[in-house]
């Protein structure tokens, strides 16, 4: 004889009572979570630092691999690709469209994994009365990310490997179904070929984003969220946070290019804020750069900035902005200090501007296919990751 419903309905409760002091499984996920900042003062074992790490990821991948990379000249990494998909493992990848012939790319196309590329030229129509023809370089995927059989996620600051130069490294490796859906369907898209510079008739973007914005509650005690761009605006969220700044701002990057973020850091030195940037010394007189804009401001006589510092350091390779990480200056309270990483540098938010020769076009994050994470602190219990970048920022910026 079947049990009622009732019956069923009790068994149930029962079982229910018996487990109920089990932990729950977010937090059997996320007990694997991990964030690793290799400096560049470190050199060639930097670079072999994060092969390490991506390769050991491709190595135990059971049923899948999710690889959107921006470059990939690094034939070993593929060569491990390779190696997963002859033992059954179904890979995809996409990359950007004007570093298709680089190497690792070149391994994987030989082999016939399957792979999509985009964010190329573009024919672009602002509105009725413009036409505009934007360069390659004007638009990027700039997505460094594996997702592992649905559950281990890893991003790393400029690509799995720096095969052509070694350059400072931040990357995050963790496992949460949660966040590896969130990829993942970043990536879907990307895949099926809708990219930042896929446009509709009208003439706008046409990628779409159902992401709600999640806050992850972590093993050690922080929280970790994730922004998906061009759907969410990445550089206006580190502005933002500039602004909402009660100690200090910190910042290291590949490049600089954004008016409006530069301001805020202005904003901020001259209201006596601690202010330390680090920038690459490549990227800090590159086209378009702010930097000097950034520098003149800080060092104004009239507005003196005794606590902010621009320094220009080789092989700077990350982007990453730390919010407080000092105590404050009104009561020596340190409270939760916040690092948010965009997988971009700070560009411009508008795709031109107007130049002596009309409108110019500028890399800008409306046609960039990004991402980016940022590490909370809660109360006063310090992040050793995000103390540990703030720290190098501290250190570079003092020598």
């Amino acid at each position: 004889m079947r049990p009622n419903l009732v019956t069923s309905l009790l068994f149930s409760v029962a079982l229910w009572g018996c487990a109920q002091d089990a932990p729950p499984a977010e937090a059997e996920l996320f007990d694997r979570y991990a964030v690793t900042f290799v400096p560049p003062a470190t050199s060639a074992e930097a670079a072999l630092t994060v092969q390490t790490v991506f390769i050991a990821q491709v190595n135990a991948a059971k049923r899948s691999i999710d690889l959107a990379v921006e470059g990939f000249d690094d034939e070993k990494s593929a060569e491990a690709i390779i190696a997963a998909a002859a033992r059954g493992v179904a890979v995809r990848v996409v990359g950007d469209e004007d570093r298709r012939g680089e190497a690792g790319f070149t391994k994987l196309r030989a082999a016939r994994i399957p792979m999509a590329f985009g964010d190329g030229q573009l024919a672009w129509t602002p509105s009725p009365s413009i036409s505009m023809l934007r360069g390659s370089d004007d638009n990027r995927m700039s997505h460094n990310f594996m997702v592992v059989d649905g559950a281990t996620v890893f991003v790393a600051s400029s690509g799995p490997v720096i095969a052509s130069g070694v350059r400072a490294q931040l990357y995050n490796l963790m496992t949460s179904e949660d966040l590896a859906k969130d990829f993942t369907g970043a990536f879907q898209q990307m895949f099926g070929g809708v990219f930042a510079t896929t446009v509709t008739s009208y003439g706008e973007p046409m990628p779409s984003n159902t992401n709600n914005r999640t806050r992850m509650p972590m093993q050690d005690g922080s929280v970790l969220s994730t922004w998906f761009g061009p759907q969410e605006p990445i550089i206006k969220e580190a502005i933002d946070r500039i602004y909402a700044a009660r100690s200090s701002v910190y910042l290291a990057t590949s490049g600089l290019y954004n008016k409006e973020l530069v301001d805020a850091l202005r904003y901020k030195a001259a209201a006596g804020f601690t202010v330390k940037v680090v920038v690459d010394a490549g990227g800090a007189d590159a086209v378009g750069s702010r930097v000097s804009r950034l520098e003149g401001g800080i060092a104004d006589p009239n507005t003196p900035s005794p606590n902010a510092k621009v320094v220009r350091r080789p092989n700077v390779g990350f982007n990453a902005l730390i919010i407080d990480a000092e105590p404050s200056a009104l009561d020596g309270t340190q409270g939760p200090a916040t690092m948010f990483v965009p997988s971009q540098p700070f560009i411009e938010t508008i795709p031109y501007v107007t130049g002596a020769a009309g409108l110019e076009p500028r890399p800008c994050d409306t046609f960039f296919d990004s991402n980016a994470w940022a590490i909370a602190e809660q109360s006063t219990s310090n992040h050793p990751l995000l103390r540990q970048v703030a720290q190098w920022i501290i250190d570079e910026s003092s020598r």
